[in-house]
Parts: C-alpha cells; structure tokens; sequence
C-alpha cells in the first residue's frame, strides 16, 4: 500500500480532495456538506470539513506546486 497521508481515512481521498477544492473556490462547508450528500451519498459533518481542511490543504497545495513545477521543467526541455 502506497503512503499517500490518506491512511486510515474513512472517505475515499477522491472525495476528500474534491470537498477541500470545492471549498477554496468559494463554497461554504454548508454548500460542500450538502453537495457531497446530494451527489455522492458521503455525509460528513462540517466538523469533518474543517479538519479535513486542516490536515490536508497544505499537503495539497504543495503536491500541486510539484507536479506544477514538474510540468514546467519538461514543458522547457520539449
């Protein structure tokens, strides 16, 4: 098993990661809350959603300045 910061997460990381996006483009924990029970049947509190938020916009943040950064330096060779 790959470690990835998800261990142990009772939510898949796809609606982890989805909920943390949704909620830096603009969209209340209310709005994010009740999209993710409307679209993918996943009830969390949005105690969850700040913890989530918490704990991994950061480790988001920096893995999409890697792959950002990455891309740039094949994007310059090719």
């Amino acid at each position: 098993m790959e470690v990835d910061g998800f261990e142990r997460m009772r939510y898949k990381p796809k609606v982890i990661v989805r909920a943390i996006h949704m909620h830096q483009d603009g969209m209340s924990f209310f709005k994010v809350q009740n999209h993710l029970w409307q679209h993918d049947g996943v009830r969390v509190s949005r105690q969850t959603l700040t913890k989530w938020e918490k704990k991994y916009s950061d480790f988001l943040k920096s893995a999409a300045r890697k792959r950002h950064t990455g891309h740039q330096r094949k994007s310059a060779r090719g």
